[in-house]
């Protein structure tokens, strides 16, 4: 007898439970060894809940996760959910004062993490300055020392595995899942909520278009705090597959021979990874043959060569391009790139909307422009973020009204991206209009970035660039007598910033240019850079 599917409107994590009742040896997470089957995650999963709620846990309420991928990450986020909180994963190798920010911010009552990271965990708290100390929930079987000040307990995993059973669920599918916070143009990152009803349409979606099933095996390459992670997790609970966390940066960054060892069948990253493997010569034909069935870019824009390259060396494996910000929930356009439709002149488009989601290209004149006319891309339907958190401000900017439904009170989210459709309705992404980038996949406002290298004593004015070519942010900077050394602007960075948003490196100006309304001007400072290179490449 079949499986009875899920029903309409479910929230993200009840798939568990319904996969423990009907298949509850399958395995859920294969985490390098350490596997847990549905009905052990279930029950993880109703224990942790028990004892948030137990604890006092709010509905609705963060609760922040410090942590890497792992069977752990998979076990805090289903407990939180059942609990009827939201999780905000941070990663451990975050700077301390990076992640006070975001402590701040969400003020969690309750902290998961493993028990090698109470120390950060603890300097991080103490630096948020919260009112209120939090409870750590220990969610692996080290031993536990005395606990630091800035906790009010912390609960062991033997403590909290007597947790009574959880209580009947009171979230709806429009209560918030998850937050994930974002680089920030003023130098704060902003936390992007999403709601299990907006997950639950992508999962549904993905699982259809992409024919998932209980036999599949996801690769999660992405960072927990990164949403491609959300559709490798729970698109592979939402079908009763199995998700297979890569725990080694020898795997993240070159992850053939883990795909061919952990029989992935279902891979989803940014297209870095494509670059990355052609360069290591891990691409070359079938390199990736064996159980891979379907491979699934997102987070950055595919290059032509990508994307060729693939097509040589592995043409009977469907190669999807998707494309979304985080407010849009993982993606919301996909584009299959197959030999008869792959132009080697361009980037590859990132294609059509999925389910439930209207994509919009507006004018100037905030109406819709005609197919091959370029214009702001826009986003509606079930899949828009509820908003970012406690920024009503930052909200109104980013998701007013939809213009066209005045009556509707309906929203649309501002990507800043541009775009056109072309004649064939298929849509292409031809960059952005404002200061955001992708690093790696990683979203960054250089804005952010030139808020913390203007914060380093020492440093007048400055302006942070992107270069596409070598993926590197690089800092210009005033120089004066007074101005800080190269080595005390790029430590101050690397303690206030994520590894990936910090300048690789440091050119000096006596004078950054300015526009006529006195502003620095970003465009005006690259063609400096590229003089100054070019100058360089002229002397040797």
């Amino acid at each position: 007898m079949a499986e009875p599917a899920l029903t309409q409107g479910s929230l993200i994590h009840q798939a568990i439970s319904h996969h423990a009742r009907h298949r509850p040896r399958a395995t859920a997470i294969d985490a390098d060894g350490l596997v847990l089957t549905y009905g052990q995650l279930d029950e993880k999963m109703h224990r942790l809940g028990a004892e948030l709620l137990d604890g006092g846990l709010d509905r609705g309420a963060p609760v922040l996760m410090v942590m890497d991928n792992g069977l752990e990450a998979c076990v805090g986020m289903s407990g939180i959910l059942r609990a009827d909180g939201c999780y905000v994963p941070i990663l451990p190798s975050l700077p301390v004062l990076r992640a006070a920010q975001v402590i701040a911010q969400i003020v969690p009552a309750f902290v998961l993490t493993l028990t090698q990271h109470l120390e950060y965990v603890a300097h991080a708290v103490a630096e948020a300055g919260l009112t209120a100390r939090p409870v750590v929930i220990v969610l692996d079987d080290g031993v536990v020392a005395d606990p630091q000040p800035a906790f009010r307990a912390v609960v062991t995993m033997a403590q909290w595995d007597r947790a009574r059973h959880c209580p009947e669920q009171k979230n709806i599918d429009e209560d918030l899942a998850y937050i994930l916070f974002t680089s920030g143009t003023t130098g704060q990152p902003k936390g992007v909520m999403v709601s299990h009803r907006s997950v639950g349409n992508f999962l549904g979606w993905a699982a259809q278009c992409f024919g998932y099933g209980p036999d599949d095996r996801f690769s999660n390459h992405s960072s927990i705090t990164f949403d491609l992670s959300v559709l490798d997790i729970w698109g592979a609970f939402r079908v009763g597959g199995t998700v297979c966390p890569i725990i080694k940066a020898a795997d993240r960054t070159f992850p053939a021979k883990f795909i061919r060892d952990r029989r992935i069948t279902v891979w989803f990253s940014v297209p870095g990874v494509i670059t990355m493997l052609r360069k290591a010569r891990q691409l070359s034909a079938g390199a990736l043959n064996g159980n891979l069935r379907l491979a699934l870019f997102c987070g950055e824009a595919m290059s032509a060569g990508d994307a060729a390259a693939w097509l040589q060396t592995h043409p009977d494996i469907p190669i999807y391009n998707l494309y979304g910000p985080t407010e849009a929930t993982i993606a919301c356009t996909y584009h299959q790139v197959t030999a008869d439709n792959f132009d080697p002149r361009m980037n590859v488009p990132i294609g059509r909307p999925v389910a439930a989601t209207e994509i919009v290209i507006m004018g100037e004149d905030n109406k819709p422009v005609a197919a091959g006319i370029t214009g702001r891309l826009t986003i509606g339907g079930v899949q828009l973020a509820t908003g970012y958190w406690r920024r009503p401000d930052l909200t109104a900017a980013a998701f007013p009204l939809n213009p066209l439904k005045p009556d509707m009170n309906v929203h649309l989210y501002e990507t800043g991206d541009l775009a056109r459709f072309d004649e064939q309705g298929v849509l292409h992404f031809l960059g952005r209009r404002d200061s955001q980038v992708k690093v790696m996949g990683f979203r960054v406002e250089l804005g952010d970035v030139e808020a913390t290298l203007n914060a380093c004593p020492g440093i007048e004015e400055a302006v942070a660039l992107f270069i596409p070519e070598s993926q590197e942010i690089v800092a210009i900077v005033g120089d004066s007598d007074k101005s800080a050394d190269d080595g005390v602007v790029l430590t101050h960075c690397t303690d206030h910033l994520p590894g990936y948003m910090v300048p690789k490196r440091i050119e000096r100006f006596a004078h950054l240019p300015r526009n006529a309304n006195g502003k620095l001007d970003r465009a005006a400072a690259a063609a400096l850079l590229l003089t100054k290179n070019g100058a360089k490449d002229g002397q040797g």
